[in-house]
């Protein structure tokens, strides 16, 4: 998990994140919601967190160019509720949730870890 819950989340949540993960995956990878200031941008997928009454999903990225974090991240909140309708035909849901993107930080911080320790052990040897 890429976002900590202030409690453990039930599997109910974990199951309904992993299939909107999925979906969501496949809706930008087949290009179903077309919008011209996407073509420049390439992302991945990498969690969803739901909130507790499954109301919300946040979709965490990772671009490939980090210098068009905050254009990508705006461009695909003005898109959300075409990427709403789109999750509405593929997933089983009493309610679809609202989604929101976010660039996930949490892989950026991993590796600047494994990078201090990798250099801790070299100093070490």
């Amino acid at each position: 998990m890429t976002y900590q819950y202030k409690k453990a989340p039930t599997n109910r949540q974990l199951k309904v994140s992993e299939v909107i993960r999925q979906e969501m995956a496949q809706i930008f990878t087949m290009g179903e919601v077309f919008h011209p200031a996407l073509e420049k941008f390439t992302f991945t997928v990498l969690d969803v967190k739901t909130s507790a009454d499954l109301k919300i999903a946040t979709i965490f990225i990772n671009p490939v160019d980090e210098k068009l974090d905050k254009d990508l991240v705006a461009a695909l909140n003005v898109l959300a509720p075409e990427y709403r309708k789109k999750l509405c035909g593929r997933v089983q849901l009493k309610y679809i949730p609202q989604v929101r993107f976010e660039i996930d930080k949490h892989i950026d911080d991993r590796i600047h870890l494994e990078k201090l320790l990798d250099k801790i052990s070299t100093n070490k040897e």
